[in-house]
């Protein structure tokens, strides 16, 4: 996961470092300098939160630049096996949206890595960020249609469409938070209401905290809609 997030594909925060070792490695490296003492040599485990992964590729034993993280496939494997199912999700998406795997290939990649433990997971190749993909389950699951990243003339992509009459906008603070975007979003909402399209806007971290709350939301207003 550690390795994933270091490729720029989407991974919930976690305080865990997730470390990739060999199947044959004893132990983690120690952090204390070797030099002669009566203190036994131990890891560092218990300093700070790890998760290890064991796998087949000698991990210290290769060259170059990227040598100190596995390659994105293994870590999109591991990630599979070890993390929850939206979240493994979002982060096929995003390898997707990358262009670190096609979409059937991702597919195909996801039913090898992890098949009994994740089950079926929709990947589209449309989603814009994880948080999307986590409130595409949610909503998916209740049932509510919808089409992702549609576009409109004088506003742009919009992350949701939903029922074809409301948009709904996941904003993250970092692309949503200064003067400038504040005017743009608002302008959107304007040429969309024009259109007889109302906008929800989400905090991403609404979502990120509970999707499935989130969900209700998107359900609620589009039953405000009549």
């Amino acid at each position: 996961m550690s390795a994933a997030a270091s490729y720029g594909i989407w991974a919930a925060s976690t305080p865990e470092v997730h470390v990739a070792l060999p199947v044959n490695a004893a132990r983690l490296r120690t952090n204390r300098a070797l030099v002669p003492s009566e203190e036994p040599l131990t890891s560092d485990r218990h300093l700070s939160e790890v998760r290890l992964h064991w796998t087949d590729i000698a991990v210290g034993a290769r060259d170059g630049e990227d040598a100190w993280r596995v390659p994105v496939e293994r870590a999109l494997a591991d990630l599979a096996h070890c993390r929850p199912r939206p979240e493994v999700a979002a982060a096929f998406e995003s390898a997707v949206t990358l262009g670190f795997l096609g979409v059937e290939a991702a597919r195909r990649f996801l039913e090898d890595a992890a098949p009994d433990r994740v089950g079926p997971i929709v990947i589209g190749g449309r989603d814009g960020s994880g948080v999307e993909t986590l409130l595409a389950i949610e909503l998916r699951e209740l049932g509510v249609p919808f089409l992702q990243q549609v576009p409109f003339d004088g506003v742009g992509f919009i992350d949701f469409l939903v029922a074809g009459r409301l948009a709904v906008e996941t904003d993250g603070f970092a692309y949503h938070g200064d003067r400038e975007a504040f005017i743009r979003d608002r302008r959107r909402d304007e040429e969309l209401l024009r259109r007889g399209i109302p906008t929800l806007r989400l905090a991403a971290s609404d979502v990120l905290a509970d999707p499935k709350a989130a969900a209700m939301r998107v359900v609620r207003a589009l039953a405000a809609l009549g």
